[in-house]
């Protein structure tokens, strides 16, 4: 049994390279979106949405959760991954056949037919991502996110750069589906490259049995993330029309990219690593308000930071066509932070064999949010954002008390946990405010610089002279993580 120091060691090495593989991505993502922005308008990227809507939920079956299930399970790595992979490519082949032959009813749904060829196309990103989806498993399982940069990067740079070929070349919508089936062909093609594991079919009763027992209620979960995760893309885009959904999607890309992201990539290598100490319950505690820490930490001020410069950033980078996008961008700002903070209590539950909750969870939240989104469709998307914000500022809390009866923790420690980046986070956000106050009158990219470089200064010396002794103790973890 590894002791918790070694293992938040290995735990945030794992991520630190995950973090780099994350960050040098979504760097070209962002610079990639800005020209695509640029060259495209509202109406290709709600078309892209309203066909994307349809394929993420397909995709939470796409492993059948047999990769989870790797994961979590001990034993014949090599037999299982075998059997996972079989299992995988035959449900994602069928996956593809499914979304291909359901493309115009998908249209008619929407009752956008411009729709129907670009789900029929983006159908085989199912088969195509089953050809390295068990490499990328391993990986995983092993804390080896070393190897997962190169495919990463392949996948984010093909997936760009031919988006933004095809867009100068006029293809409009088709030039984000094409570079949409690229990046996951090219990504799925370098983890045969990284990874020397070279799989074969197979089958065992016995094993598909037990994979597919804990995957079921992976599945589950998937399911009902993955409908949570687009509800509002999915009402949006019924109850109003394609452009309006474009804007939406803008509105969403900078805070998913640079807030939620952060959490994706923790949780990475926090579920295997939570894994290995599923019966070690002081040692669960311990890192679970470890990792809330460092997330509050990073994604409240930088929430709160694109809060306040949403209007500059849209109008410099997207331009005036975009404006819309300006008050949803600031609430869905605020909704990536409160998602963020309750965002990996999911990994406490699988590690330690409770994926129900996940579910039980994701079907309170169906439940609520239908609903209300609904309605908030029939006002405007400003309406589904704020709405949104309302949502989750009620589920996370349910999430965190969740947490704390399972590792058994006072709701008091986890708000300790959070509070240097509260505290600092809120100074911060008066200064940059009253600051902005009084450079209205210079040019939006001098407050870009400025505002930026004057809001991390305040944090962090707010930080170092409030809670000095959380700094050294990250400071300390890396430098164990790159030593280790």
């Amino acid at each position: 049994m590894e002791d918790t120091q070694k293992l938040a060691k290995s735990t945030l090495k794992g991520t630190l390279w995950n973090y780099t593989s994350f960050a040098v991505s979504k760097g070209l993502t962002f610079i990639s979106t800005l020209i695509l922005a640029r060259i495209l308008v509202p109406d290709d990227f709600g078309l892209l949405s309203m066909g994307l809507i349809a394929i993420n939920y397909l995709d939470a079956l796409n492993e059948m959760g047999v990769g989870s299930a790797l994961i979590y399970q001990q034993g014949d790595l090599e037999k299982k991954s075998n059997i996972a992979f079989t299992i995988s490519l035959s449900v994602n082949a069928l996956l593809t056949l499914l979304a291909f032959l359901s493309a115009p009813a998908i249209g008619a749904f929407f009752n956008e037919p411009r729709i129907i060829p670009i789900v029929q196309v983006l159908s085989f990103s199912f088969v195509l991502s089953s050809i390295g989806s068990i490499h990328s498993v391993r990986l995983k399982k092993e804390l080896n996110f070393r190897k997962v940069f190169v495919p990463e990067i392949g996948r984010t740079f093909a997936k760009g750069g031919i988006s933004i070929v095809c867009a100068l070349l006029g293809w409009g919508v088709w030039s984000l589906v094409i570079g949409q089936v690229s990046g996951i062909l090219v990504s799925n093609v370098l983890y045969w490259v990284v990874v020397p594991y070279r799989p074969r079919l197979a089958w065992d009763r016995q094993e598909v049995k037990g994979l597919l027992g804990y995957g079921s209620q992976i599945i589950l979960v998937d399911l009902l993330g993955m409908f949570l995760q687009n509800i509002d893309y999915l009402i949006i885009g019924k109850r109003m029309e394609s452009t309006q959904l474009g804007y939406y999607t803008m509105a969403f890309r900078i805070p998913e990219l640079v807030i939620i992201n952060i959490c994706v990539v923790v949780s990475r290598a926090l579920f295997p690593a939570f894994s290995r100490i599923q019966n070690n319950l002081e040692a669960l505690r311990k890192g679970y308000l470890t990792t809330l820490r460092y997330i509050s930490l990073i994604t409240i001020p930088i929430g709160l930071g694109l809060f306040l410069l949403s209007k500059e950033f849209i109008l410099m980078f997207y331009t005036d066509k975009w404006s819309a996008s300006i008050p949803v961008m600031q609430l869905l700002c605020l909704y990536a932070v409160v998602y963020a903070l309750g965002f990996n209590a999911g990994d406490i539950y699988k590690a330690t064999g409770k994926p129900w909750i996940l579910n039980a969870m994701g079907a309170a939240k169906l439940v609520i949010s239908v609903p209300i989104l609904w309605a908030a469709a029939g006002i405007s998307i400003y309406a589904v954002a704020a709405a949104q914000l309302a949502i989750n500022i009620f589920l996370t809390l349910v999430e965190l008390l969740v947490v704390a009866w399972i590792v058994k923790i006072k709701a008091v420690d986890i708000l300790k946990s959070m509070q240097p980046a509260i505290l600092s986070g809120l100074i911060m956000f008066i200064g940059v405010y009253i600051l902005k106050s009084q450079m209205m009158g210079l040019q939006d990219w001098t407050r870009i610089i400025a505002l930026p470089i004057a809001g991390a200064l305040l944090y962090g010396v707010t930080l170092w002279l409030t809670h000095r002794d959380v700094l050294r103790s990250f400071f300390q973890l890396a430098k164990g993580a790159v030593q280790a």
